[in-house]
């Protein structure tokens, strides 16, 4: 008998009721979680690969259970659009599987109080968006977390314990401080993977990293407010950060947010949010300066590879190669809101959710450049959009007005003008992944005259 057939004896409609003899025709919950859609190779079929995405989804306080859902990459494509994290879903014609406790499956999903799970495959099941109005009572499961109350740690806790929190998992509750741009990163198997660093904050501490890989999960952080939105986060990854010596945190397969929970902690730390005041969150570039190491491209190249004693150098160096004059896509702008590309001529955002709101873009130089002095070059230098407008004198929607042979005129004012470069040097890694690695990326900060003494 096939594992996952279901026998067809009691139909329902509630978690809760759920047993081995269950047959599932309609099952409406709140997305708790929603899983990036991967791709798996079957032992027995290998030339044909599967696709699959999970779910968690709840009808009660106590009552949530985890779906999987197996078909081709269109039917995947197509059930994973039609819904986000905290939708209503109608699930159709779910098998009901046992639990295995001892398999790798429940060992890397997120842990439900549920002995069963629930399988949709295809073309039979379906997962059908709904109404939220028509169901209140699971719109306001989305505030109740999945753990007690006071089950987690404080940051303090954390920092204070951190030889003992090292690889543990943890839950959290804690406020957004600030929210960093996506970055995609290519691992040691040549796979790109998502990354979004949020800085946190709570009652004991300031200061705290939370790196969020899931596709998913990011395109949900996406919508949090700092200073206003409190997560509860159950069962991040902790490790230890080598390059900025430090605890950090990680989402994992495991790992679940309740937004703006319900709790009494919740309230005391969106109260602490409001009034708090935190110093600048990067001093002033004189400040900045002072700190920084003074050094030449060849030893900055050298010290790659061991610790860096600061995220600053100073180099006395010309710009030997800035392509602001080629046909490629120079500029880009992302929306403020969602991270998505807004169109250059327009200045409007496709996600409908952003329409008809003066949310703001953001401005990115998508071209690189190479920096030498005497001793090598540097090449792949990142510039931010302000200190491209500062250089050229003009704004970035006024420089896209320019033709090519005005922009190669601006652009020999400063090749090859030998200036003191300030520029930050950031390490990448990805602690949380097996196939974790380091990479190097450089920006520059300030441009500063040099003076005869």
């Amino acid at each position: 008998m096939n594992d996952y057939r279901a026998l067809t004896r009691c139909p329902i409609t509630r978690i809760g009721d759920i047993r081995a003899e269950s047959e599932i025709n309609e099952l409406t919950g709140l997305v708790l979680l929603k899983q990036e859609k991967r791709v798996v190779t079957s032992p027995k079929n290998p030339l044909k690969p599967l696709h699959v995405f999970g779910i968690i989804i709840r009808d009660a306080e106590m009552d949530f259970i985890y779906v999987t859902c197996w078909g081709s990459r269109e039917y995947i494509e197509h059930m994973a659009s039609k819904f986000e994290i905290q939708s209503i879903v109608r699930i159709k014609n779910a098998i009901v599987k046992i639990k295995n406790f001892e398999s790798d499956d429940e060992v890397y999903r997120p842990w439900t109080p549920s002995d069963y799970c629930l399988v949709l495959n295809e073309p039979t099941g379906l997962i059908e968006l709904t109404d939220e109005s028509s169901r209140p009572d699971l719109i306001s499961l989305a505030s109740f977390p999945i753990r007690d109350h006071n089950d987690f740690y404080t940051l303090e806790d954390l920092v204070m314990d951190q030889r003992n929190k090292i690889n543990q998992d943890a839950n959290l509750l804690f406020c957004i401080r600030e929210i960093k741009s996506v970055q995609e990163i290519k691992n040691r198997n040549g796979q790109m993977r998502s990354k979004l660093e949020l800085i946190v904050f709570d009652q004991t501490k300031d200061y705290f990293k939370l790196n969020i890989w899931d596709k998913e999960l990011i395109k949900f952080a996406s919508s949090w407010l700092v200073k206003k939105t409190v997560i509860f986060a159950v069962d991040l990854r902790l490790y230890f950060n080598e390059y900025t010596k430090c605890l950090e945190a990680s989402t994992t397969s495991r790992t679940i947010f309740t937004v703006n929970p319900d709790i009494s902690e919740g309230y005391c730390l969106y109260k602490h949010a409001k009034a708090c005041q935190f110093a600048q969150t990067l001093p002033i570039i004189d400040q900045i300066k002072d700190k920084a190491i003074k050094t030449n491209i060849e030893s900055l190249r050298k010290s790659l590879g061991q610790a860096l004693l600061s995220e600053f150098v100073l180099v006395d160096a010309v710009i030997t190669s800035f392509d602001i004059d080629s046909n490629l896509s120079l500029f880009s702008l992302k929306c403020k809101r969602c991270n998505l590309d807004v169109n250059l001529i327009s200045k409007k955002c496709p996600n409908q959710n952003c329409k008809g709101q003066d949310i703001g873009y953001t401005k990115l130089v998508n071209r690189t450049l190479n920096v030498s002095d005497h001793t090598s070059t540097l090449t792949g230098v990142k510039i931010s959009a302000k200190l491209f407008e500062s250089i050229v004198g003009m704004t970035i929607e006024d420089f896209m007005k320019l033709d090519d042979e005005a922009k190669t005129r601006l652009k020999w004012l400063f090749l090859f003008e030998r200036k003191r470069l300030l520029i930050k040097v950031t390490c990448q890694s990805s602690e949380s992944d097996e196939n974790a690695f380091l990479k190097y990326y450089f920006k520059l900060i300030n441009i500063d005259e040099l003076y005869d003494n």
